[in-house]
């Protein structure tokens, strides 16, 4: 078998087409999963904003108990970025730590600002408990009924 000078040419062609057929499919490869992760990004950013701008709608309670001249206070604070409307607490577990008419005085309350609370007295005795949990039900822009559980440790 000889070998044609001729063909030469056309089998470098030839190898040459199949080589850049090879880097055309994988340039492709690459380029779907960029654009699969680009779309995992935009979903991930689109899931962010969502969550900061219904976090900027939302209230926090909290309360804890501070130690406030020679007695103990149970601060109820929001935390949140809006406005806690129409607050109500329950008193769960510790009523014994808190005067009844003052929180029948205080709650429920009509808006609770960001930064700001309401402070009731705290009575701690040695032989009485030492934590008050209490359930706090108000409104925000976010929803219409919201609710949370605070346990406030003496």
């Amino acid at each position: 078998m000889s070998v044609n000078w001729g063909d030469i040419p056309a089998y470098l062609a030839l190898c040459l087409s199949i080589a850049s057929l090879g880097i055309t499919f994988g340039f492709n490869g690459r380029q779907r999963k960029f654009f699969e992760n680009q779309e995992l990004l935009n979903k991930q950013m689109m899931r962010q904003i969502d969550d900061q701008a219904k976090e900027k709608r939302q209230a926090d309670l909290g309360a804890r108990i501070v130690k406030q001249g020679n007695g103990n206070r149970l601060k109820v604070f929001n935390s949140g970025k809006a406005p806690a409307r129409h607050v109500r607490m329950e008193i769960l577990d510790g009523s014994e730590m808190l005067i009844a008419t003052e929180v029948s005085e205080k709650f429920p309350v009509d808006q609770i600002d960001p930064g700001s609370g309401i402070e009731l007295i705290a009575i701690t005795m040695l032989s009485g408990p030492r934590k008050v949990k209490v359930r706090f039900l108000w409104e925000d822009d976010h929803s219409a009924q919201q609710e949370k559980i605070a346990t406030a440790h003496a």
